[in-house]
């Protein structure tokens, strides 16, 4: 879990903001993709502190359920949905 988390600091090493965000990302998106179950209504109050402080307060919009995923027929190397 720690891993999971810190994944992307050797990335971004030297953008705090951003590594706050992706951080902060995985924190709740194990809750945000998982739709009216359990660990969603768990994570509710974590979710909206998560949608107040990256989307109102840092003017990111980052959805926690947004799935990132590699892809390998894209230039880009990544692919997004929600």
């Amino acid at each position: 879990m720690f891993h999971y988390l810190f994944q992307d600091f050797s990335a971004n090493r030297g953008h705090a903001k951003i590594m706050f965000i992706m951080t902060f990302f995985r924190l709740v998106h194990p809750f945000a993709r998982r739709k009216r179950s359990f660990l969603w209504y768990a994570g509710i109050p974590l979710m909206v502190l998560y949608r107040v402080i990256v989307e109102y307060i840092l003017c990111v919009e980052l959805r926690a359920s947004t799935v990132v995923a590699l892809d390998s027929k894209s230039n880009m190397g990544m692919r997004c949905h929600q």
